[in-house]
């Protein structure tokens, strides 16, 4: 990707923080000046002490040692400033950030976003936007504060050693044409960094979320040696891009420690022969430093701004999978429609060799309850995730039939599904917090009302603090049956006029699963579309569907 684009993109996404990014140049360059300024007036602090020592006049030495302290001042305040702007920016633009590519998955295309590894999207999340801040927050000012720096240095030093100035010129050109040779080669090695450290970090949080399978199955010795071998693999990237900076940074102390010996022996020769004073040689050697500093930093600039580029790239690939057209396309609204939702000729794959459905047709009842049976693999929970739209048949339509109009299923408002998975995939917090997740404003009629039809009602007074008990991690503290029926209460809840359970019942007893499903059935206006194994659902069903040689066919139950 072009750096101008990667630039524009970071400058879009900065612009809110420009005021404190100005503040910052400006507290950086204050103290870049103030420590030229410094050197300069230190030549007069020890001249004017020599030759008080002399004349016993001692007026214009104290007179230099206080404007040397004010010059102390301006660069401790100006350095002052330049922290705590530095840190407020990169607490806001964490936040910014992180708020910004964190909305665009959530609003991302599901289908798009499942080929990035959880433990891949935390690391870009954490690592590459740190990486990024600090790109943002180091180069700029660091190099306005730098070229200031290394100006009015150099114009110090022409006047007082114009030769030293041409011989660190030249030693800089070889310095900055040095790190330019390097830059795309430091660019490749810090993207292999970066892939490694999302291998490591989706290994260790797919381990710790699967603990107790790993230690109860003995698979510890296996999943180390995976982690252990994925470990090395980042320690050899890691070595890949140090063993091109470590001598890169060798080579330019290297050079410079030289041309500052060479500047005190410049130095030496000038009060040998009497054309230098020791205030004049106090002054070049702390203008020494103030031209090396900001070449050893323009020197850094480079692989900041490589690391910088390389997350901003991989940042923006997540920010690129937002569908910024969905909410645009979805303005019909679903309430009072008494049609069916039909699947037309429908045929999808999750791949070439793995056909699931292959022109297959069904339609659903809106107001009634229909069961989806069929053999494992068979494609039933993929006709729910066709229904949500998390993938796209590769040929074929759903749609709404309504009076004979034909509404596509994607112009409806967002809300029209509830969804319960196969897994509980409950949040950390209370059961409360649980629940109310998908309507927080739900009244607490609403609450009972979902408690009692998702049949918590049997178990909720024996916990801890009732709906105040706190679930732990994908809701421990709960069994499996416990949990799926706090996931129905929340897709009850949640007020979609559509529920897609899919084998939602599945961890619970006979009795509690026929509760439910009777309770489900009697819900007013609500369609609900079940995905089961167990028959015990035909017996609430007003429509039976099976899945099978990748068709659907229609069992009718009433």
């Amino acid at each position: 990707m072009k750096d101008r684009t990667v630039l524009l993109w970071i400058a879009k996404r900065s612009v809110k923080r420009l005021p404190m990014l100005l503040g910052m140049i400006i507290a950086d360059v204050a103290k870049a000046l103030g420590a030229v300024w410094f050197a300069l007036s230190s030549r007069t602090v020890i001249d004017t002490a020599i030759a008080a020592a002399g004349t016993g006049e001692k007026a214009a030495f104290f007179l230099a040692c206080i404007k040397q302290f004010a010059i102390i001042s301006i660069i401790l305040l100006s350095g002052a400033a330049a922290r705590y702007f530095s840190d407020r920016l990169n607490v806001d633009l964490d936040r910014d950030r992180k708020q910004q590519i964190f909305g665009s998955l959530l609003r991302a295309d599901y289908e798009k976003t499942a080929r990035f590894h959880s433990g891949e999207l935390i690391n870009r999340l954490n690592n590459d936007v740190r990486q990024l801040n600090t790109g943002v927050v180091g180069i700029l000012p660091n190099l306005v504060s730098m070229i200031v720096r290394l100006g009015a240095a150099g114009w110090v030093m022409v006047t007082i050693a114009p030769k030293l100035v041409l011989l660190i010129s030249i030693i800089g050109v070889i310095v900055l044409a040095g790190t330019g040779f390097l830059r795309r080669l430091l660019k490749e090695r810090h993207l292999a960094i970066s892939k490694a450290e999302g291998k490591v970090l989706s290994i260790l949080q797919e381990t710790l979320e699967r603990l107790l399978v790993v230690q109860s199955m003995n698979l510890g010795k296996e999943v180390e040696k995976r982690a252990v071998r994925l470990l090395e693999e980042r320690s050899q990237a890691h070595n890949r891009r140090r063993r091109l900076s470590v001598p890169a940074h060798t080579a330019i102390s290297t050079v410079f420690h030289f041309s500052k010996f060479a500047a005190m022996f410049w130095c030496g020769l000038g009060l040998m022969n009497g054309s230098m004073t020791f205030g004049t040689l106090t002054a070049v050697l702390q203008l020494i430093s103030q031209l090396q500093t900001p070449m050893v930093g323009l020197s850094g600039v480079l692989p900041k701004y490589t690391a910088m580029c390389a997350a901003a790239e991989r940042l923006m690939e997540l920010e690129q999978l937002e569908d910024a057209n969905a909410a645009a396309d979805r303005k019909k609204e679903f309430a009072g429609l008494t049609g069916m939702i039909v699947g037309e000729n429908l045929s999808f794959a999750y791949d070439e060799d793995e056909l699931v459905l292959d022109g297959a047709s069904f339609n659903i009842p809106l107001g009634k309850f229909t069961v989806i049976t069929g053999a494992s693999g068979i494609g039933k929970s993929t006709i729910l995730k066709l229904l949500l739209e998390v993938y796209r048949p590769s040929s074929g339509r759903l749609f709404i039939e309504e009076n004979g109009e034909q509404i596509p299923l994607s112009q409806f408002k967002r809300g029209l599904f509830a969804y319960v998975p196969q897994g509980n995939l409950l949040f950390s917090g209370t059961v409360r917090e649980n629940i109310l997740l998908a309507n927080p404003d739900a009244s607490d009629e609403d609450l009972e009302r979902a408690i009692y039809i998702s049949a918590m009602d049997a178990f909720l007074n024996q916990l801890p603090q009732g709906l105040d008990t706190a679930l732990g991690e994908n809701g421990e503290g709960l069994s499996e049956g416990q949990a799926q029926r706090l996931a129905i209460a929340r897709a009850i809840i949640s007020g979609a006029p559509v529920l897609l359970l899919d084998e939602a019942t599945s961890a619970m007893d006979g009795q509690t699963e026929r509760t439910v499903l009777a309770r489900l059935a009697e819900l007013p206006g609500c369609t609900c579309i079940a995905v089961t194994h167990r028959l015990a659902a035909l017996d609430t069903a007003d429509q039976h569907l099976e899945v099978r040689d990748h068709q659907v066919y229609d069992r009718r139950c009433r």
